[in-house]
Protein backbone atom coordinates (compact mmCIF):
# COMPACT_ATOMS: atom_id res chain seq x y z
CA UNK A 1 0.00 0.00 0.00
CA UNK A 2 1.22 3.52 -0.81
CA UNK A 3 0.95 5.64 2.35
CA UNK A 4 1.54 9.39 2.76
CA UNK A 5 2.35 10.74 6.22
CA UNK A 6 1.59 14.46 6.68
CA UNK A 7 3.27 16.13 9.64
CA UNK A 8 4.09 19.79 10.33
CA UNK A 9 6.07 21.55 13.05
CA UNK A 10 9.45 21.22 14.76
CA UNK A 11 11.79 18.22 14.74
CA UNK A 12 9.92 16.80 17.73
CA UNK A 13 6.77 16.88 15.57
CA UNK A 14 8.48 15.18 12.63
CA UNK A 15 11.02 12.66 13.92
CA UNK A 16 8.45 10.30 15.52
CA UNK A 17 6.63 10.08 12.18
CA UNK A 18 9.84 9.09 10.43
CA UNK A 19 10.06 6.23 12.94
CA UNK A 20 6.41 5.38 12.24
CA UNK A 21 7.17 5.45 8.52
CA UNK A 22 10.02 2.99 8.99
CA UNK A 23 7.65 0.67 10.86
CA UNK A 24 5.13 0.87 8.03
CA UNK A 25 7.86 0.22 5.47
CA UNK A 26 9.05 -2.84 7.39
CA UNK A 27 5.45 -4.11 7.18
CA UNK A 28 5.70 -3.97 3.39
CA UNK A 29 4.22 -0.54 2.61
CA UNK A 30 5.61 2.26 0.44
CA UNK A 31 5.90 5.41 2.56
CA UNK A 32 6.20 9.10 1.70
CA UNK A 33 6.66 11.74 4.41
CA UNK A 34 5.30 15.20 3.57
CA UNK A 35 6.83 17.85 5.81
CA UNK A 36 8.99 20.98 5.78
CA UNK A 37 12.03 21.17 3.48
CA UNK A 38 14.43 21.53 6.42
CA UNK A 39 13.72 17.89 7.34
CA UNK A 40 14.42 16.43 3.90
CA UNK A 41 17.80 14.99 4.95
CA UNK A 42 16.26 13.42 8.07
CA UNK A 43 13.59 11.69 5.97
CA UNK A 44 15.68 10.64 3.00
CA UNK A 45 18.58 9.41 5.15
CA UNK A 46 16.23 6.71 6.44
CA UNK A 47 15.25 5.62 2.95
CA UNK A 48 11.75 7.14 2.92
CA UNK A 49 10.26 9.19 0.10
CA UNK A 50 9.96 12.92 0.81
CA UNK A 51 7.70 15.73 -0.34
CA UNK A 52 8.27 19.37 0.75
CA UNK A 53 5.58 21.38 2.54
CA UNK A 54 5.71 25.17 2.69
CA UNK A 55 7.02 26.98 5.72
CA UNK A 56 10.14 26.99 7.85
CA UNK A 57 9.21 26.18 11.46
CA UNK A 58 12.42 27.63 12.88
CA UNK A 59 11.88 30.94 11.11
CA UNK A 60 8.39 31.04 12.58
CA UNK A 61 9.35 30.46 16.23
CA UNK A 62 12.26 32.91 15.98
CA UNK A 63 10.00 35.68 14.68
CA UNK A 64 8.37 38.22 17.02
CA UNK A 65 4.96 36.68 16.34
CA UNK A 66 6.32 33.21 17.06
CA UNK A 67 7.95 34.22 20.33
CA UNK A 68 4.78 35.96 21.48
CA UNK A 69 2.83 32.79 20.69
CA UNK A 70 5.20 30.52 22.64
CA UNK A 71 5.21 32.93 25.59
CA UNK A 72 1.43 32.46 25.89
CA UNK A 73 1.76 28.73 26.56
CA UNK A 74 0.21 29.05 30.03
CA UNK A 75 -2.92 30.72 28.65
CA UNK A 76 -4.98 28.31 26.53
CA UNK A 77 -6.94 30.97 24.65
CA UNK A 78 -3.94 33.16 23.87
CA UNK A 79 -1.86 30.14 22.87
CA UNK A 80 -4.53 28.93 20.41
CA UNK A 81 -5.00 32.42 18.96
CA UNK A 82 -1.25 32.81 18.62
CA UNK A 83 -1.00 29.50 16.77
CA UNK A 84 -3.55 30.71 14.25
CA UNK A 85 -1.68 33.99 13.72
CA UNK A 86 1.55 32.07 13.19
CA UNK A 87 0.23 29.63 10.58
CA UNK A 88 -2.30 31.88 8.80
CA UNK A 89 0.16 33.18 6.16
CA UNK A 90 1.16 29.60 5.27
CA UNK A 91 -2.00 27.60 5.58
CA UNK A 92 -3.23 27.86 1.99
CA UNK A 93 0.19 27.05 0.53
CA UNK A 94 0.50 24.11 2.92
CA UNK A 95 -2.86 22.79 1.79
CA UNK A 96 -1.83 22.87 -1.86
CA UNK A 97 1.45 21.13 -1.06
CA UNK A 98 -0.34 18.43 0.92
CA UNK A 99 -2.71 17.86 -2.00
CA UNK A 100 0.25 17.44 -4.36
CA UNK A 101 2.05 15.16 -1.90
CA UNK A 102 -0.91 12.78 -1.72
CA UNK A 103 -1.33 12.16 -5.44
CA UNK A 104 -1.41 8.40 -6.02
CA UNK A 105 -1.56 7.54 -2.33
CA UNK A 106 -3.81 4.77 -1.03
CA UNK A 107 -3.93 5.89 2.62
CA UNK A 108 -3.07 9.01 4.61
CA UNK A 109 -1.59 9.23 8.11
CA UNK A 110 -1.82 12.74 9.55
CA UNK A 111 -0.46 14.53 12.60
CA UNK A 112 -2.59 17.01 14.51
CA UNK A 113 -1.64 19.98 12.32
CA UNK A 114 -1.60 17.84 9.19
CA UNK A 115 -5.07 16.43 9.78
CA UNK A 116 -6.94 19.57 8.69
CA UNK A 117 -5.66 19.05 5.14
CA UNK A 118 -5.36 15.27 5.27
CA UNK A 119 -9.00 14.73 6.22
CA UNK A 120 -10.29 16.74 3.25
CA UNK A 121 -7.85 15.16 0.79
CA UNK A 122 -8.79 11.66 1.94
CA UNK A 123 -12.47 12.43 1.32
CA UNK A 124 -11.71 13.71 -2.19
CA UNK A 125 -9.51 10.73 -3.08
CA UNK A 126 -11.79 8.23 -1.31
CA UNK A 127 -8.93 6.75 0.68
CA UNK A 128 -8.72 6.10 4.45
CA UNK A 129 -7.15 8.70 6.74
CA UNK A 130 -5.66 7.75 10.09
CA UNK A 131 -5.12 10.44 12.73
CA UNK A 132 -1.78 9.84 14.45
CA UNK A 133 -1.13 12.17 17.36
CA UNK A 134 1.56 12.68 19.99
CA UNK A 135 -0.82 14.17 22.58
CA UNK A 136 -4.28 12.95 23.68
CA UNK A 137 -6.93 14.93 21.79
CA UNK A 138 -9.83 12.46 21.78
CA UNK A 139 -12.62 13.57 24.11
CA UNK A 140 -12.72 11.81 27.46
CA UNK A 141 -14.06 12.19 30.97
CA UNK A 142 -10.72 11.08 32.42
CA UNK A 143 -8.81 14.36 31.98
CA UNK A 144 -9.31 17.81 30.42
CA UNK A 145 -8.22 18.83 26.94
CA UNK A 146 -4.52 19.77 26.61
CA UNK A 147 -5.47 23.44 26.29
CA UNK A 148 -7.27 23.37 29.65
CA UNK A 149 -4.77 21.60 31.88
CA UNK A 150 -5.12 22.60 35.52
CA UNK A 151 -3.94 21.39 38.90
CA UNK A 152 -7.57 21.50 40.07
CA UNK A 153 -9.78 18.46 39.63
CA UNK A 154 -13.17 19.66 38.47
CA UNK A 155 -14.79 16.34 37.61
CA UNK A 156 -15.55 14.15 34.62
CA UNK A 157 -18.28 16.37 33.15
CA UNK A 158 -15.98 19.38 33.15
CA UNK A 159 -13.22 17.32 31.53
CA UNK A 160 -15.51 16.23 28.71
CA UNK A 161 -16.74 19.79 28.24
CA UNK A 162 -13.20 21.11 27.79
CA UNK A 163 -12.63 18.74 24.89
CA UNK A 164 -15.83 19.89 23.22
CA UNK A 165 -14.95 23.57 23.71
CA UNK A 166 -11.36 23.14 22.47
CA UNK A 167 -12.40 21.20 19.37
CA UNK A 168 -15.13 23.69 18.50
CA UNK A 169 -12.84 26.67 19.03
CA UNK A 170 -10.19 25.26 16.71
CA UNK A 171 -12.77 24.23 14.14
CA UNK A 172 -14.31 27.71 13.95
CA UNK A 173 -10.85 29.19 13.52
CA UNK A 174 -9.89 26.77 10.73
CA UNK A 175 -13.33 26.52 9.10
CA UNK A 176 -12.96 29.44 6.62
CA UNK A 177 -9.67 28.03 5.28
CA UNK A 178 -10.95 24.44 5.26
CA UNK A 179 -14.04 25.40 3.28
CA UNK A 180 -12.02 27.46 0.77
CA UNK A 181 -9.68 24.51 0.36
CA UNK A 182 -12.58 22.10 -0.09
CA UNK A 183 -14.39 24.27 -2.63
CA UNK A 184 -11.58 25.94 -4.61
CA UNK A 185 -8.97 23.16 -4.64
CA UNK A 186 -10.82 19.89 -4.10
CA UNK A 187 -14.26 20.70 -5.53
CA UNK A 188 -16.05 19.48 -2.39
CA UNK A 189 -19.07 20.93 -0.63
CA UNK A 190 -18.28 23.22 2.33
CA UNK A 191 -18.83 22.13 5.91
CA UNK A 192 -21.41 23.73 8.15
CA UNK A 193 -20.86 25.40 11.52
CA UNK A 194 -20.66 22.07 13.36
CA UNK A 195 -17.37 20.25 13.91
CA UNK A 196 -17.13 17.68 11.08
CA UNK A 197 -14.37 15.40 12.28
CA UNK A 198 -16.83 13.02 13.90
CA UNK A 199 -17.24 11.66 10.38
CA UNK A 200 -13.95 9.82 10.83
CA UNK A 201 -15.45 8.09 13.86
CA UNK A 202 -18.38 6.91 11.76
CA UNK A 203 -15.94 5.40 9.27
CA UNK A 204 -14.57 3.23 12.07
CA UNK A 205 -10.94 4.06 11.28
CA UNK A 206 -8.19 3.66 13.84
CA UNK A 207 -6.69 6.60 15.75
CA UNK A 208 -3.07 6.20 16.81
CA UNK A 209 -1.44 7.84 19.82
CA UNK A 210 2.34 7.72 19.83
CA UNK A 211 3.02 7.85 23.56
CA UNK A 212 3.33 5.30 26.33
CA UNK A 213 0.38 4.06 28.38
CA UNK A 214 2.82 4.06 31.31
CA UNK A 215 2.92 7.85 31.01
CA UNK A 216 -0.82 8.26 30.42
CA UNK A 217 -3.07 5.17 30.55
CA UNK A 218 -5.75 4.81 27.89
CA UNK A 219 -9.05 6.18 29.27
CA UNK A 220 -11.79 3.64 29.85
CA UNK A 221 -14.24 5.65 27.73
CA UNK A 222 -12.09 5.49 24.59
CA UNK A 223 -13.24 3.00 21.98
CA UNK A 224 -11.39 -0.09 20.82
CA UNK A 225 -10.35 1.61 17.59
CA UNK A 226 -8.15 4.05 19.53
CA UNK A 227 -4.65 2.68 20.08
CA UNK A 228 -2.04 3.98 22.52
CA UNK A 229 0.88 2.36 20.74
CA UNK A 230 3.87 3.50 22.76
CA UNK A 231 6.43 6.02 21.59
CA UNK A 232 7.70 5.97 18.01
CA UNK A 233 11.44 5.98 18.64
CA UNK A 234 13.98 6.86 15.95
CA UNK A 235 17.45 5.85 17.07
CA UNK A 236 20.42 7.95 15.96
CA UNK A 237 22.09 7.01 12.71
CA UNK A 238 24.74 4.30 13.05
CA UNK A 239 27.36 6.54 11.42
CA UNK A 240 26.78 9.48 13.83
CA UNK A 241 29.79 10.35 15.98
CA UNK A 242 29.96 12.95 18.75
CA UNK A 243 32.09 16.02 18.03
CA UNK A 244 35.54 15.75 19.57
CA UNK A 245 34.96 18.64 21.99
CA UNK A 246 31.75 17.04 23.27
CA UNK A 247 33.49 13.70 23.79
CA UNK A 248 36.34 15.45 25.60
CA UNK A 249 33.94 17.30 27.89
CA UNK A 250 32.09 14.12 28.83
CA UNK A 251 35.30 12.27 29.61
CA UNK A 252 36.78 15.11 31.66
CA UNK A 253 34.57 14.75 34.72
CA UNK A 254 31.41 13.27 36.27
CA UNK A 255 28.20 13.00 34.20
CA UNK A 256 26.72 16.46 33.64
CA UNK A 257 23.15 17.72 33.80
CA UNK A 258 21.42 18.24 30.45
CA UNK A 259 19.39 21.45 30.09
CA UNK A 260 17.58 22.31 26.87
CA UNK A 261 14.32 23.73 25.60
CA UNK A 262 14.12 22.29 22.08
CA UNK A 263 12.19 24.43 19.63
CA UNK A 264 10.98 26.81 22.34
CA UNK A 265 12.17 30.38 22.00
CA UNK A 266 12.24 33.43 24.23
CA UNK A 267 12.76 37.17 24.08
CA UNK A 268 15.19 36.95 27.00
CA UNK A 269 17.51 34.07 26.10
CA UNK A 270 20.55 35.67 27.78
CA UNK A 271 18.64 36.17 31.02
CA UNK A 272 17.39 32.57 30.95
CA UNK A 273 20.86 31.25 30.14
CA UNK A 274 22.38 33.15 33.06
CA UNK A 275 19.71 31.71 35.35
CA UNK A 276 20.49 28.18 34.17
CA UNK A 277 24.23 28.64 34.68
CA UNK A 278 23.70 30.11 38.15
CA UNK A 279 21.56 27.10 39.07
CA UNK A 280 24.32 24.73 37.97
CA UNK A 281 26.89 26.64 40.04
CA UNK A 282 24.63 26.63 43.07
CA UNK A 283 24.18 22.84 43.02
CA UNK A 284 27.82 22.27 41.99
CA UNK A 285 27.01 20.36 38.83
CA UNK A 286 28.56 20.30 35.40
CA UNK A 287 26.10 21.03 32.59
CA UNK A 288 25.43 20.55 28.90
CA UNK A 289 23.24 23.26 27.40
CA UNK A 290 21.52 22.54 24.10
CA UNK A 291 20.71 25.91 22.60
CA UNK A 292 18.15 24.43 20.19
CA UNK A 293 16.16 27.04 18.29
CA UNK A 294 17.07 29.94 20.54
CA UNK A 295 15.76 29.02 23.97
CA UNK A 296 19.28 29.37 25.36
CA UNK A 297 22.10 31.65 24.27
CA UNK A 298 25.42 30.32 23.00
CA UNK A 299 28.11 32.26 24.80
CA UNK A 300 31.41 31.78 26.62
CA UNK A 301 31.06 29.49 29.63
CA UNK A 302 33.33 28.12 32.31
CA UNK A 303 35.01 24.74 31.87
CA UNK A 304 32.10 23.11 33.72
CA UNK A 305 29.51 24.12 31.12
CA UNK A 306 29.38 22.95 27.51
CA UNK A 307 26.95 24.28 24.90
CA UNK A 308 25.93 22.95 21.50
CA UNK A 309 22.92 23.31 19.22
CA UNK A 310 21.79 19.69 19.03
CA UNK A 311 22.71 16.05 19.60
CA UNK A 312 20.72 12.79 19.34
CA UNK A 313 18.83 12.40 22.60
CA UNK A 314 19.02 8.61 22.58
CA UNK A 315 22.82 8.87 22.53
CA UNK A 316 23.19 11.83 24.90
CA UNK A 317 20.66 11.22 27.68
CA UNK A 318 22.10 7.91 28.97
CA UNK A 319 25.36 9.79 29.60
CA UNK A 320 23.69 12.47 31.76
CA UNK A 321 23.25 12.70 35.54
CA UNK A 322 19.82 14.31 35.01
CA UNK A 323 17.74 15.84 32.23
CA UNK A 324 15.95 19.20 32.49
CA UNK A 325 13.79 19.97 29.45
CA UNK A 326 10.74 21.83 28.19
CA UNK A 327 8.29 18.93 28.14
CA UNK A 328 8.03 18.60 24.37
CA UNK A 329 6.55 15.32 23.16
CA UNK A 330 9.70 14.20 21.36
CA UNK A 331 12.07 15.04 24.22
CA UNK A 332 9.76 13.46 26.78
CA UNK A 333 9.76 10.27 24.74
CA UNK A 334 13.56 10.21 24.63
Amino acid sequence: MRITIITLGSQGDVQPYVALGLGLRSAGHSVRVATHACFETLVRSRGLDFFPIAGGPRDIVESDVGRTWLAAGGNALLFARGLLRVIEPLVERCGLDCWSACQGTEAIVASRLGFWAGFQIAEKMRVPVFPAYLQPFTATRAFPAPYFLSSSRLGSRFNLLTHMVAENFLWQAFRPWVNRFRQEVLGLAPFSFRVPCGRSSKRGLAILYGYSSSVLPKPLDWSERIYVTGYWFLNHSSDWRPPADLADFLSSGPPPVYIGFGSMNTHNREELTNLVVQALVRVRQRGILLTGWGGLASTNFSDDVFSMESAPHDWLFPRMAAVVHHGGAGTTAA
